[in-house]
């Protein structure tokens, strides 16, 4: 590919929304550690290859909806520094 087609983003970051929504409210997801801990690495997954094709904005997004699902997530968290620092 020469780049990432904007609709599969698009839909994307419209899945993981409503992941969000629907496991937020989810008393059993949100005291479920390693739960929290898979989906948070797997949304940070999605922000390095955001940000391995340089898409800052969206690499962003998908780390902050990382640290969402989960605070203490290190991978996240520190590019998600690098970038705002930058």
């Amino acid at each position: 590919l020469d780049k990432l087609p904007r609709e599969a983003i698009a839909k994307d970051f419209q899945f993981w929304q409503k992941f969000l929504e629907r496991s937020l409210a989810n008393p059993l997801f949100v005291t479920d550690y390693d739960a929290k801990r898979t989906f948070s690495s797997l949304r940070t997954t999605g922000g390095n290859l955001y940000r391995h094709w340089k898409l800052f904005k969206e690499a962003e997004a998908a780390y902050l909806q990382a640290l969402l699902i989960a605070p203490s997530n290190l991978a996240a968290l520190m590019p998600v520094s690098s970038i705002l620092w930058e």
